[in-house]
């Protein structure tokens, strides 16, 4: 092998397990050792060649005699007959690990540069060479107008990577050919050091900044440091879901509403490092072996690479969102011990395949594949997880609330609801905001990426907030005309508007990064309504008694979501979102768009699948569980403990010092509760029939 394909070949290997600023494709590299190792196995087998092959075949035959006439292989985009644009097909190519090895092979023997950092570096390491032959050594010095500007900072970049272990081996091989001292100046700081060649080129030099010799760390630092910003923000959600449930419930199940939410982050953090993410984004070292089901390798984090572990964490706060959707569903009567378990085998098992089919690069489901594995040719636009967040949860929700049954005194004797209203609207609206802030890193922090993504990021943000913002009032103009219609009097339910605008956040999750504003407008106002409308069937013709109306928030709202993707993506979003397909030429062609837009409907179709998919899987999965649990006796607690309240039974008292249930519960004589003697009023009042003021 030459020198020409050692570089690209060992930079394929390290590059495999990074993330990529596409939606969920950090898993979409392979490793091609196997063909580096044993090429003649994988020979492609003799016989007429189709189309594509010939295409490509000619399309390397132009490229070869570009490399003639130029010297180099960096075709510009826009160069007559197309060559241009089948270079940057092919670049997208190997960055998904979908570039076949012989066309690998053929590009790196024309010193083919994959990406726009190796041919920068591959320049500045001629200009080194050069300065070697002319001074037999690679001491360059800080601010001589000789040398190349920016060759300097570049030096201290190679340095840096090497000292976090970051420097491709074959980088280091060729520095290692010139002589390259890698520590001459142990007692300067590197920080001093930065700032020094910053300050001695503030300008720009042949269209060169010193800024340059630093943009491949300062990428992929920028970009890490955005997963982990998002992903704090994701994580700050809990505390929204914790004050939430909280003040959903009735005060006598406070402390052991938020508790659950507390063990939401500390058992999916361990389950999530064991088989979680292994089973999401574990895909297999050989490339013929890949599994569109379920991953299979990272276990513990074992192999992991070092860049790969923002999006370890960021991923992480995902699955412990989908797994907290389930203990508003469950409030007030499930057992400690049963919520548990539920959680371990979510985040290890239930929520990471899902995950696969849609995000990995290589599951069933995925969008970022050859067109030929495409779900009906498009694949499912995901952007931030309707599917294996939402749904998940939210249908989870439904197997468990439906088998659990109702809390005590829900429904009367003629199977009417009975209002059983949380303790504390004050703490259910915090909650409520505490999520609209934390749903600006789950979507827009969806991008993965901040470098050359901050605009889509931009676009992202602002149909977070039409999603939120119109979901809120069209649920409350809903609930206003049904309240008007049914008793005459105009109601603005504080908790309706609450609801509304999560509805219309998970409304528009899916599809953030693929349509325009003008349409989360519209998804956002058909969420809400479609929230309003499920929340009513689910307690009054389903019977199901969910505190928290999570089945209707996520479950129905994460179905229209879904809808509204395959209805308004648009095409240069989708675009922007995801990039071009290949087509089986090797041309570049347009994704699927929304039907709505003309499009036509495969989309639709492979999201209907995607949609049945998830019902089934969720479904299919817990509610055996939830079913074994029950007829075991480990999922319900006691009537007479559910009459007493969680937090007496279980926890040590109530939440709140004052409330005399806890007073009780130690020995004290105080019997009258603050209901009770709001009611004695009441009463005394309407025998006087004075109004209550």
């Amino acid at each position: 092998m030459t020198e020409a394909t050692i570089f690209p070949l060992d930079h394929y290997l390290v590059l495999r397990n990074s993330p990529l600023p596409f939606p969920r494709l950090s898993a979409a590299l392979h490793s091609i050792k196997i063909f580096a190792a044993a090429p003649s196995a994988h020979a492609t087998p003799k016989g007429p060649l189709n189309r594509r092959k010939r295409a490509t075949q000619q399309r390397l035959q132009e490229l070869r005699l570009y490399v003639q006439q130029h010297g180099n292989a960096d075709v510009p985009y826009d160069y007559p007959g197309g060559l241009g644009q089948w270079t940057t097909s092919q670049r997208h190519r190997w960055r998904r690990g979908l570039l076949p090895i012989e066309t690998f092979r053929a590009l790196s023997s024309l010193d083919f540069a994959y990406d726009s950092y190796d041919a920068r570096w591959k320049a500045r390491f001629q200009q080194l060479a050069a300065f070697h032959s002319r001074h037999g050594h690679c001491r360059v010095p800080f601010n001589d107008p000789e040398i190349p500007p920016g060759l300097y900072a570049w030096l201290l970049v190679q340095r840096q990577r090497r000292r976090q272990g970051r420097l491709e081996d074959a980088r280091k091989r060729r520095l290692d050919g010139l002589g390259f001292d890698w520590e001459p100046k142990k007692g300067v700081s590197s920080v001093i050091q930065t700032m020094s060649v910053q300050a001695a080129f503030p300008g720009v030099v042949e269209n060169v900044t010193a800024l340059q010799g630093f943009e491949e760390t300062t990428v992929l630092s920028s970009n890490n440091a955005w997963m982990l910003q998002s992903g704090y923000m994701v994580f700050f959600m809990q505390v929204g879901f914790a004050m939430l449930c909280a003040g959903s419930v009735r005060a006598k199940n406070a402390k052991n509403i938020i508790l659950l939410n507390i063990l939401d982050a500390c058992l999916g953090s361990i389950c999530w490092w064991a088989t979680g993410y292994a089973f999401a984004y574990g895909d297999p070292d050989d490339p013929t072996n890949v599994n569109k089901f379920i991953g299979n390798r990272n276990f513990f984090l074992r192999d992991l690479n070092n860049d790969a572990l923002a999006f370890w964490f960021f991923q992480f706060t995902f699955a412990a969102t989908a797994a907290t959707i389930v203990s508003g569903a469950v409030a007030e009567r499930c057992k400690f011990q049963a919520y548990l378990m539920y959680e371990m085998m979510l985040v290890l098992f239930v929520y990471p395949t899902m995950a696969h089919w849609v995000w990995s690069g290589n599951g069933w489901a995925t969008a970022f594949t050859d067109k030929a594995n495409l779900l009906f040719g498009t694949g499912v636009y995901d952007f931030a997880g309707d599917g294996p967040v939402h749904m998940i949860g939210g249908f989870a929700s439904l197997a468990a609330a439906y088998i659990l049954g109702p809390r005590i005194g829900r429904f009367d004797a003629n199977g009417k609801a009975v209002d059983m209203p949380g303790h504390n609207a004050s703490l259910t609206l915090l909650g409520v905001f505490f999520l609209w802030f934390g749903w600006y890193g789950f979507n827009p922090g969806s991008t993965l990426a901040i470098y050359d993504a901050s605009n889509l990021a931009a676009l992202v943000a602002i149909n977070t907030t039409l999603g939120a913002a119109t979901g809120a009032l069209s649920c409350l103009a809903v609930n206003c005309i049904t309240t008007y219609a049914s008793t005459g009097v105009v109601v603005y339910d504080l908790l309706m508007v609450g609801n509304g605008a999560l509805g219309g956040l998970v409304s528009v999750t899916g599809g953030c990064g693929f349509y325009r504003p003008w349409a989360a407008f519209i998804t956002g106002i058909i969420g809400g309504a479609v929230y309003f409308g499920s929340s009513k069937l689910i307690l009054h013709v389903m019977k199901v008694d969910d505190p928290l109306d999570a089945i209707a928030v996520h479950a129905f709202c994460g179905m229209w979501g879904m809808i509204a993707t395959a209805a308004f993506a648009d095409p240069n979003v989708v675009t922007q979102a995801a990039g071009f397909l290949e087509d089986e030429d090797g041309s570049e062609i347009q994704r699927n768009y929304g039907f709505i837009l003309g499009g036509g409907g495969s989309l639709l179709a492979a999201h209907l699948v995607y949609i049945l998919a998830i019902v089934g899987w969720s479904m299919g999965l817990m509610t055996p569980f939830f079913f074994i649990l029950k007829k075991l006796g480990q999922f319900r607690v006691a009537p007479e403990v559910e009459a007493a309240g969680l937090d007496v039974s279980h926890h040590g008292g109530s939440a709140y010092p004052h409330d005399p249930e806890t007073a009780r519960a130690k020995g004290s004589d105080v019997t009258l509760t603050p209901e009770m003697i709001d009611r004695k009023i009441e009463e005394a009042l309407a025998r006087a029939k004075m109004p209550l003021v």
